[in-house]
């Protein structure tokens, strides 16, 4: 049965920023038929599911995370308080090593669950047994872009899982599939570039025409020295002068070839982007390079500050991630959402810089252009049905001036209390409708004690 919303404030996040009271938006087909206010929408005598609202709820567009690692909520708050390198290489690859196909289903299906009660309709996630967090987003209900993890030191293997992902989960239901070289200092520079044929000879065809890049880039200031490092067990000294002239991440991807085409410019998410050269900005620029950013797993790791008033001043798209539940450590967009506001105006000193109304595009619209979506991100006819309810009623979001502030400044994630995603409402009254979460919960922390003793077994 198509549904429709009836009364409430909805943010509609369309170019005009448009904001209706009063308003109706209608569902059909798992899109948004109509939307408007509700002295000009007729709906009676119409088949539909009715849900009323008050003036107090909000409508607006489903939150999009645009870098994380869902099932990683397995090893949250295992390992912290640790420079990214030595939290990264001595506690978490050692403990993912532990990590079964079905392991990495439940984490990643605590972490939809997780995603959906915080107003997250779509994320963009890199794992190892990427199908298994592909199918755990399909069982909550949540859209996802899902990429392998890939690695040097198993190539060949990556190579065909990333090609049988393509294969049987790319545009399938929910699901869009990228291709995710770990990092510059982990993905070999040939390596890349076969990577880069995988994308060429799919990307050619309609079906395939949204595949994007997944990669984490610049995450710290050390990752140039770190990469030059790590491709003296690949390619001579001099050619790595030759790709690496300066201290710039992006230079040396744009000379080996990574973003060389003759027809289609495959897109490039880059989580991070912390340490970037001024070199960088162009290079960005010229091949349209879209940034996802993570304040505050760069803050909990000590990498540092992305530059986003820079980014925006270039005109490179920016959106907003959590990272991984085990370096954040939860799934809560609108904690980053507030984050991502303060930093730059208390580090700059300047508290002109990043305003609420950016954030909220940076996690609505502006992600959705991140990964490339063309009909999410906003409340507009004909776009799919994903979307939020949140109920201002509180006593911290009392009274209300501006509903940008308080998305990005007071909102809390259990404010949300409806989630419909692809038409279906997948989180009502708080809770999930898609998931028992109690036994959910139990499975995943009987999971813990027993990752506990693989990784005892392994470094005895």
């Amino acid at each position: 049965m198509d549904l429709a919303l009836i009364g409430g404030t909805y943010l509609t996040e369309d170019s005009k920023g448009l904001i209706i009271k009063d308003g109706v938006l209608i569902i059909q087909d798992k899109k948004i038929s109509e939307i408007g206010k509700k002295s000009d929408i007729d709906f009676s005598g119409r088949n539909l599911e009715k849900i009323y609202l008050t003036e107090n709820h909000i409508v607006m567009p489903g939150l999009i995370n645009t870098h994380t690692h869902l099932a990683m909520t397995l090893l949250r708050g295992y390992s912290d308080d640790k420079i990214l390198y030595e939290w990264l290489e001595k506690d978490i690859f050692p403990a993912e090593l532990t990590l079964t196909p079905d392991d990495i289903f439940l984490g990643a299906r605590l972490g939809a669950v997780e995603s959906a009660l915080a107003g997250v309709t779509t994320v963009n996630t890199m794992y190892h047994s990427a199908n298994k967090e592909a199918d755990a987003l399909q069982s909550v209900g949540v859209r996802g872009v899902v990429g392998n993890v890939c690695f040097s030191q198993r190539k060949e293997m990556d190579l065909h899982v990333t090609e049988e992902l393509i294969k049987h989960y790319h545009d399938s239901g929910l699901i869009r599939v990228s291709i995710d070289p770990h990092a510059p200092y982990s993905c070999d520079n040939e390596f890349i570039l076969k990577l880069k044929e995988l994308i060429d000879r799919y990307s050619g065809s309609i079906e395939h025409s949204d595949l994007m890049w997944h990669m984490h880039i610049a995450e710290t200031k050390d990752d140039w020295q770190k990469t030059k490092s790590f491709l003296q067990s690949y390619i001579k000294q001099d050619e790595i002068e030759k790709f690496f002239p300066n201290k710039s991440i992006f230079e040396y991807l744009d000379n080996i070839g990574i973003f060389k085409s003759e027809e289609i410019k495959i897109p490039m998410v880059a989580a991070h982007c912390v340490a970037l050269e001024p070199l960088d900005y162009k290079i960005m620029k010229k091949n349209k390079v879209k940034v996802a950013s993570n304040p505050v797993s760069n803050l909990k790791l000590g990498s540092g500050i992305a530059p986003i008033p820079e980014l925006l001043k270039e005109k490179i798209l920016v959106g907003i991630g959590t990272d991984g539940a085990s370096s954040n450590n939860s799934l809560d967009l609108f904690d980053s959402m507030k984050i991502m506001a303060l930093i730059h105006k208390g580090f700059r000193s300047d508290p002109t810089l990043v305003k609420a109304e950016q954030v909220v595009s940076m996690a609505t619209s502006q992600g959705a252009e991140v990964l490339s979506y063309k009909d999410l991100g906003k409340l507009k006819k004909d776009y799919m049905a994903d979307l939020i309810i949140i109920n201002f009623r509180k006593p911290h979001l009392s009274p209300v001036y501006n509903f940008y502030s308080h998305l990005a400044y007071a909102v809390r994630a259990n404010d949300v209390e409806t989630t419909i995603i692809n038409g279906k409402i997948v989180v009502e009254n708080n809770e999930p409708t898609t998931v028992d979460l109690e036994p959910l919960m139990d499975e995943v922390n009987e999971k813990k004690q027993n990752l506990l003793l693989k990784v005892l077994e392994n470094l005895a």
